[in-house]
């Protein structure tokens, strides 16, 4: 996870950082453009990189649902997808509420 960028939510916005795209097959086989673009827009599993100053405020008792690092499954096609200037990294920029659930890994 790379903590190092100059985008900052704000409100109740929560930025994640999509799961990488694989541009390559197994047998080493380049995957064309025009699909990675379609699995990058399709992509529902990030790492939850920032976290607005007022997210979940408005649910309940407050608390988060997520913390920083979390890997998080989010609402398909939620959000804006934003490129860091300072790195040139793709994050989406989602609600709160788009957090559908937490991802455990074995």
């Amino acid at each position: 996870m790379d903590n190092v960028t100059s985008l900052e939510p704000v409100g109740y916005f929560l930025l994640v950082e999509p799961k990488p795209i694989e541009t390559t097959t197994e047998s080493g086989i380049i995957i064309a453009d025009v699909t990675l673009k379609q699995e990058r827009l399709a992509t529902d599993i990030g790492t939850l990189i920032k976290i607005g100053p007022i997210a979940w405020n408005g649910f309940a008792d407050g608390k988060p649902w997520a913390t920083v690092g979390d890997k998080v499954l989010y609402a398909k096609y939620a959000g804006k997808r934003i490129v860091d200037p300072k790195t040139d990294k793709e994050y989406v920029l989602i609600n709160d509420n788009d957090v559908l659930s937490i991802v455990k890994e074995d």
